[in-house]
């Protein structure tokens, strides 16, 4: 919920800064802007994700059962630090702060939208969990199936994996605009999948949480 409520803060000056640069640059919302398009493909990226994850939730036990049995909860966290908020935040920040810096509106413009893509796909996140999916921890049962809604303990929001939406939606934005090269793609694309594994050996999270959580982070470069 802290780390909502942080995301949902910062959201209003950064739709103050993207609408200056809109103006400031014409080529913006053509090629790195969220428009009326893009939310589309956020209610799209949505849908895709909770179908998705609904149909690969029966892979969640024998996955969990198996991260149990590993018992590297220690490595998941370690894992797992790159989509957390208070690592990603300022790394969005900083690279939009490198653009202003060194003058280069690409390297501004992207991690804006990244910024852009990372705030709105955490607030639609946020309110998903309300459905009160328990996390593999609390579930008691063992069962990924246990609801308790209104999700509004950190223990029964589980779906979808917000530090899974949130390295997808600012890893494989910048990889995807700013490398050229398949080479330096690799290291962005693959983070938000590293964590993931992070947050099921952790079990902070069933594997279809961690699944709609990338897809729904990615649907603005996935749609």
């Amino acid at each position: 919920m802290i780390q909502a409520l942080i995301l949902v803060v910062i959201s209003q000056p950064v739709s103050v800064v993207i609408s200056q640069s809109v103006s400031a640059t014409p080529s913006f919302e053509m090629k790195y802007g969220i428009g009326i398009e893009e939310l589309h493909e956020l209610g799209f990226g949505v849908g895709i994700g909770v179908i998705v994850a609904a149909s690969a939730s029966i892979l969640d036990k024998p996955i969990n059962d198996l991260s149990k049995r590993l018992q590297l909860d220690e490595l998941g966290e370690i894992l797992s630090l790159p989509g957390d908020v208070y690592f990603i935040l300022p790394f969005t920040i900083a690279g939009y702060a490198s653009g202003i810096i060194f003058k280069d509106d690409k390297l501004k413009l992207i991690f804006l939208r990244a910024g852009i893509s990372l705030a709105l796909t955490t607030a639609t996140v946020q309110l998903i969990k309300f459905s009160g999916r328990f996390r593999p921890y609390a579930s008691s049962s063992g069962s990924p199936y246990n609801f308790s809604f209104l999700g509004l303990r950190n223990y029964n929001r589980s779906f979808p994996s917000g530090h899974s939406q949130a390295s997808a939606a600012v890893y494989i934005t910048i990889g995807n605009n700013i490398c050229e090269s398949t080479l330096c793609k690799i290291p962005f694309l693959t983070l938000p999948f590293l964590v993931g594994i992070g947050r099921i050996l952790a079990q902070d999270h069933w594997f279809s949480d961690v699944l709609g959580g990338i897809i729904i982070g990615s649907c603005f470069e996935l749609f």
